[in-house]
């Protein structure tokens, strides 16, 4: 169902309701409450959630370099902002240590992950070293649905990409490091990395920070607990505007 398939169908619920009440000013509780029991069927999902209108919410796309702290930053903001919803990208690389399904991706086996990709239920995908990463549309919709706006870590051309599907909904969020001799030294303390990996990822990170003008907004991970709550203060200022 489109975006507008979505608002047509939320306000035939509220036509539906206020024609209800205006031929029966005077209706019985249990009439009421009858008519109540069959607009929530109507306009419900098959789990009995009232079916929101996704165009109404916000996609808060977080984007930095590696190292950053944008998962951190963005489950944070999920786990102690009322009614965000964390968007868990899809992979079909193998677990790592520590890792849980469902929490830091969803693991997938690649031909389910090409066979999304056949059926054009991916946002935006892209393959890396024989992997897929990407994001499916029903992890989107679903909980907007739902009434909840989303967060989501995402790359440089899934932000494009998720752009020209949702338009304005999308709040983009660059998440840069303080300078990039702390990058690095973050970089150093994450393991796992050779000094030729480093060096390119602080290449990279320059280049990216760079282009921070074209985000609607920046945050600077200096103090993490200050970090999370300027995040805080943008959602609740991009909330405001929405009303």
């Amino acid at each position: 169902m489109s975006n507008s398939d979505d608002s047509n169908f939320i306000q035939k619920a509220a036509d539906h309701v206020t024609a209800m009440a205006s031929i029966a000013p005077e209706i019985d509780e249990e009439a009421s409450k009858e008519m109540d029991r069959l607009v929530a069927s109507t306009y419900s999902d098959e789990d009995g959630e009232l079916i929101m209108d996704p165009a109404d919410r916000y996609i808060f796309a977080v984007v930095g370099p590696s190292g950053v702290g944008k998962t951190t930053i963005t489950r944070w903001a999920a786990e102690n902002i009322p009614d965000l919803h964390e968007v868990v990208s899809v992979t079909t690389r193998s677990p790592r240590e520590g890792e849980v399904d469902g929490v830091d991706y969803n693991f997938l086996s690649l031909e389910r992950a090409r066979e999304m990709v056949d059926n054009g239920e991916f946002l935006e995908h892209a393959e890396y070293h024989g992997n897929i990463y990407g994001n499916a549309h029903k992890d989107l919709v679903g909980p907007m649905r739902q009434g909840n706006d989303l967060v989501i870590v995402i790359e440089r051309h899934g932000l494009q990409q998720l752009k020209e599907a949702y338009g304005s909904q999308v709040v983009s969020l660059m998440v840069v490091p303080p300078s990039l001799d702390v990058l690095e030294q973050r970089l150093w303390e994450d393991g796992g990395r050779t000094e030729a990996e480093i060096q390119a990822r602080l290449m990279t990170a320059a280049k990216e920070i760079e282009d921070e003008a074209h985000f609607d907004e920046v945050l600077i991970n200096d103090d993490l607990e200050e970090c999370c709550d300027d995040l805080r203060q943008i959602i609740k200022h991009w909330r405001a505007q929405n009303g």
